[in-house]
């Protein structure tokens, strides 16, 4: 029993700090949560390589199914749901915070048990953030490919107010959802910052679903939208990874280096 407790509390110098808070993460998580993680992983594959072999050999039948779209939210929710699962952002509400504790008389949520172990406030945000690009990446592929699709195929004309409409919707919810969820603005609260992910939410979901409905499917398909689709798409998702990037490195890390666990 003795030499079993060593080798858990067996100190790897090999192991870097990031290392280590990845290790503590996956303990905590348990098995349920990584276990659903591979699922979605495996799913959002299986979405993406479907996808990308339907519209790169069967076109025609692509477009007239009004794939390109559908696809194209259905791979993003997934990928967010991935996201979702391997994040430890801490949350910074206090109000939250108490009621959660109240609720299950302990540590909430795993950023908050992370609070309590020897774990930096910078770690936390990295390996949150190597996941949300993870959700970028997976959700990026798709409407990449049709943007690509776009340029070199005339028969994607008929699509690319669909395909300019999802660029938009994308790049929208990538950067506010970034914003929000890292703290990127320290004096906007909670409020706010729940409302704004509600509206993207809304907004994600009402020009998801009403297409397939077959209701105001004039309005998503406006061909002003289409002015997105093609180069300039291509442009805004290269740019879209760039400012997160630059903000996580330039902003949020440098915050959360400098800054007590329970500060923005």
């Amino acid at each position: 029993m003795s030499k079993k407790v060593k080798e858990q509390v067996k100190y790897n110098p090999s192991y870097s700090s990031l290392q280590r808070t990845t290790k503590v993460f996956k303990a905590l998580i348990g098995n349920t949560n990584r276990r659903l993680c591979v699922f979605y992983l495996i799913l959002v594959i299986f979405m993406v390589i479907t996808s990308s072999c339907w519209v790169i050999f069967d076109t025609k039948d692509f477009i007239e199914d009004g794939a390109n779209s559908m696809f194209g939210y259905v791979i993003t929710f997934m990928a967010f749901t991935l996201f979702a699962l391997n994040s430890c952002i801490p949350n910074t509400d206090t109000k939250t915070q108490e009621t959660a504790r109240s609720n299950v008389r302990g540590c909430a949520t795993v950023g908050e048990a992370m609070m309590h172990l020897p774990i930096s406030k910078l770690d936390v945000y990295r390996l949150s953030f190597r996941s949300y690009l993870m959700f970028m990446l997976f959700s990026s592929i798709h409407v990449a490919v049709l943007n690509i699709m776009d340029i070199t195929d005339e028969r994607f004309e008929s699509a690319a107010a669909s395909t300019g409409l999802l660029n938009l919707i994308y790049v929208s919810l990538c950067i506010c959802t970034y914003m929000t969820m890292f703290n990127v603005f320290k004096k906007m609260n909670d409020k706010t910052k729940s409302g704004l992910l509600i509206g993207l939410l809304l907004i994600f979901y009402v020009a998801w679903m009403l297409p397939m409905l077959g209701i105001a499917k004039n309005i998503f398909e406006l061909p002003v939208f289409g002015f997105f689709a093609g180069i300039p798409g291509i442009i805004m998702l290269i740019c879209t990874y760039a400012a997160v990037i630059i903000i996580q490195k330039t902003v949020v890390e440098k915050r959360a280096a400098s800054t007590a666990w329970y500060q923005r």
